[in-house]
């Protein structure tokens, strides 16, 4: 082998053995480093690319300042924890959120599909009997004289037509008869066919004081039997021109009256009127023609019925009601006035689109509604998790259901349940949101006073709601319906008394928002006949009020303590506050008072400071 051969070959095997050498240092040092770190290295790698997928930072809708790495509740509220930020936001819309499976199971997110259907409600009302204003008679007298005597002399008297009521002296009668009996013995002197003007004077005199003694009142068979009398009659009877029942008497026998003077009040009550309050929110659900069944407190089982008449043009200002009339038959005369009735008026809401196309509707619990939008949370991607926000016009609520005009599609996943979180979870990322709709910083915070500061007369006004809330809790757990109607007044009377005059722009807003759903809730609880219904509808009420104490904040003068009931609302569950410790479960009362979880202590004085609240335990 030649010298240059020899030099090739050993310039190749150092080459692979250099390469060999410095494979296995890397090798070694590879082993070493995971060794002397146990993996963390490798994991630590592992864990950034896991965490650049699916990290994310949990923080409490109602307390932005509370952050943690993973799931839990707030330390200040004890609600669940919401996630706030994933790497995904770049691919999402302006008004969209994604939202973990474990985000979505801790918020209790809840969807139901957009569909078409015929939709009904139940409006139910409640009036009294009066009387039929166009069967009313005055007897008066048409003569001035002397009442001699009363036929009907109590009121409350039933008359028939014809049948005698006064008997009235009157000299102007004298005069009159006078003057017929006059002209008639003229007209048979010179002879009834015989012309000339002496006879015919005498017929038109004779017409001329029959006609005045009709005028007067008389029938037209009195005047004829007092033109063939040959004596004046001293006293006129007055016969009722209707039957009906006596309501007011204003003589009595001896008095002398002058012309126009009443002496009764007959109404007809063979058919009456019964004048009903109807909520503002209920006139599109009304119309004259429409026939409306009722009943009455003093018939329990029987149904009658009316038709509508009348619905007055002027809303009452104090009580937000429309007076709504119906004309009712009273054959026999069972309906008599100021008895108390109920209506229960089901009109159906009308197609749209045409005859056979349903309209679209929604569940009336996922709209969010403030005093001019309502907004709608719709799954776009339930598999990944996304929701969108979306501004809708809606029609006409039917009972559990909300008319859809615009904004949503048939078969569209609405939110019914968990839309405030996904809300306020999008207004603390600065996106647009139902309070904040062009998006940017949160319209409020809620860090105990350093981004609103709310007035003392609000807050104590705020505080008012809470205990007129406590007085329709206490009720309903005492089983006692009539306390927690008189309750529910109590608790318009506080809407009316918060002064929210110190509010302005936003802030306004958000209370304007939440006044305007507690007054819902209240009209619609107000509605109901049945304990049970102002049970079911007492969830939304407790809804309502959580949300604007813990908006808002308020000054409590007593502890107040947070409940929930799992089987609440047919094993669904539901919350409440309650002044004591031992528990009064409103959705049950007696039959089932010791369903209950201790949620939240609130101590007095205004439950957004950190100090005055503690969570309990699970």
């Amino acid at each position: 082998m030649s010298d240059s051969k020899l030099k090739a070959l050993f310039k190749g095997i150092n080459l692979w053995f250099v390469l060999a050498v410095l494979g296995a240092i890397f090798f070694l040092g590879y082993l070493v480093g995971d060794r002397g770190s146990d993996g963390s290295a490798h994991r630590a790698n592992g864990d950034r690319r896991l965490a650049g997928e699916v990290a994310t930072l949990w923080t409490c809708s109602m307390h932005p300042q509370i952050k943690k790495p993973g799931p839990g509740v707030c330390p200040i509220c004890g609600m669940d924890l919401i996630p706030v930020k994933s790497n995904s936001g770049a691919e999402l819309a302006p008004r969209q959120l994604k939202l973990t499976p474990a985000a979505v199971q801790l918020a209790d997110i809840q969807v139901a599909p957009v569909r078409r259907r015929q939709v009904s409600t139940q409006l139910r009302l409640v009036g009294k009997v009066d009387y039929d204003e166009t069967r009313i008679r005055y007897i008066s007298a048409w003569i001035p004289g002397r009442i001699d005597r009363l036929f009907v002399d109590v009121t409350g008297t039933t008359v028939k037509a014809g049948q005698p009521l006064i008997s009235i002296y009157s000299p102007d009668l004298l005069v009159a008869q006078e003057e017929l009996r006059q002209a008639r013995l003229a007209l048979e002197a010179i002879g009834g066919e015989t012309a000339g003007n002496i006879a015919e004077t005498a017929r038109r005199t004779i017409a001329s004081v029959k006609e005045k003694l009709r005028l007067w009142g008389l029938s037209s068979l009195q005047v004829e039997e007092l033109y063939r009398l040959e004596a004046p009659v001293e006293h006129l009877t007055i016969p009722s021109p209707i039957g009906g029942v006596v309501i007011r008497k204003e003589a009595v026998e001896g008095m002398y009256v002058g012309t126009g003077a009443k002496i009764y009040t007959v109404v007809d009550l063979s058919a009456v009127w019964v004048k009903m309050d109807a909520y503002e929110t209920d006139l599109q659900w009304l119309r004259t023609g429409q026939r409306v069944q009722f009943e009455a407190e003093a018939f329990p089982g029987d149904t009658f019925a009316g038709i509508v008449a009348f619905i007055d043009p002027v809303i009452n200002g104090a009580t937000r009601t429309v007076k709504v009339r119906l004309n009712v038959p009273n054959p026999g005369g069972r309906l008599k006035p100021e008895m108390f009735v109920k209506a229960i008026v089901k009109p159906v809401a009308p197609k749209s689109g045409g005859d056979a196309l349903a309209p679209l509707v929604i569940p009336s619990s996922a709209p969010l509604l403030t005093g001019t939008r309502a907004v709608v949370y719709v799954a776009v991607d339930r598999e990944r998790g996304i929701y969108e926000g979306r501004d809708v016009l809606l029609g006409s609520r039917t009972g559990d259901f909300y008319v859809v005009r615009e904004g949503l599609s048939e078969g569209e996943l609405v939110v019914v349940n968990g839309a405030f979180k996904i809300d306020s979870d999008l207004e603390i990322r600065g996106k647009p949101s139902m309070m904040n709709p062009v998006g940017g910083a949160p319209v409020i915070g809620h860090d105990h006073g350093e981004t609103l500061a709310i007035p003392d007369d609000f807050a104590t006004s705020i505080g008012g709601l809470m205990t007129a809330y406590l007085g329709i809790q206490r009720a309903l757990s005492d089983d006692d319906e009539g306390d927690a109607r008189k309750k529910l007044g109590a608790l318009s009377e506080a809407l009316a008394r918060v002064d929210s005059g110190a509010l302005a722009g936003s802030h306004l807003e958000m209370w304007r928002a939440r006044e305007k759903r507690l007054r819902s809730i209240v009209e619609g609880m107000s509605r109901t006949t049945t304990i049970r219904d102002l049970r079911a509808l007492f969830s939304d009420l407790d809804s309502g009020v959580e949300d604007t104490v813990r908006a808002f904040g308020g000054k409590l003068d007593r502890t107040i303590y947070r409940f929930h009931c799992p089987m609440a609302l047919d094993n669904k569950g539901a919350y409440w506050f309650q002044d004591q410790p031992e528990t009064r479960n409103p959705y049950f009362g007696a039959s089932m008072s010791k369903c209950q979880d201790l949620k939240e202590v609130w101590n007095p004085h205004s439950p957004q400071t950190p100090g005055d609240r503690r969570q309990t335990g699970e």
